[in-house]
């Protein structure tokens, strides 16, 4: 049995309905930015690592325990709105974050740990950390978008743990159950 898996950060419930509410900002009339995330599927994703085995389960477990080893709580900050891919059509809204240095040190561990080489050396663009807000569907795009967001959009977003998810597909979209959490260092 294999499953789909990531690591990454999950809002809490009232900053996931805050962030849900960013496209806001650049809605006009006649402008489609794609169909938005639920609040309770938002998350920043640290590390995707695909289709994984269940027998692989436990090695992956103590890879992200190590990762996050001596490492503290942190906050983020939504900085922009915007749309990605950049240097391509753009097929989502997100709101990136600050690259705070804990959040970086914890993705560069995942990455070396649990990214197959093959996977790290096909990588053509850095990290950027962000929530997905809005998707578009297969063959349609959306205008371009790049707004720094006002201090009053930027809710402190405390990080005590990550999480590892499964992605399962199901006929109404991906649904995502967590796997296990793992906690900072207080």
């Amino acid at each position: 049995m294999s499953y789909r898996l990531f690591v990454c950060i999950l809002p809490p419930p009232d900053l996931a309905e805050r962030l849900a509410a960013l496209p806001e900002l650049l809605a006009a009339p006649g402008v489609d930015l794609g169909r938005a995330i639920e609040p309770s599927k938002l998350h920043l994703t640290l590390a995707f690592l695909g289709d994984r085995h269940k027998k692989e389960l436990t090695r992956i477990h103590e890879s992200i325990e190590r990762s996050v080893s001596g490492l503290p709580h942190f906050s983020l900050h939504p900085q922009l709105l915007m749309t990605l891919p950049r240097r391509q059509t753009p097929r989502l809204l997100a709101a990136t974050t600050d690259e705070q240095p804990t959040l970086m040190e914890i993705h560069r561990r995942l990455v070396t740990r649990l990214i197959r080489p093959i996977a790290r050396e096909k990588r053509t663009t850095p990290y950027l950390p962000h929530f997905t807000l809005t998707r578009c569907e297969p063959g349609q795009s959306m205008p371009d978008a790049n707004l720094a967001l006002p201090d009053s959009h930027k809710p402190a977003i405390a990080v005590s743990s990550i999480a590892l998810m499964h992605s399962v597909a199901t006929q109404f979209g991906a649904r995502y159950e967590l796997v296990r959490d793992f906690p900072l260092k207080p």
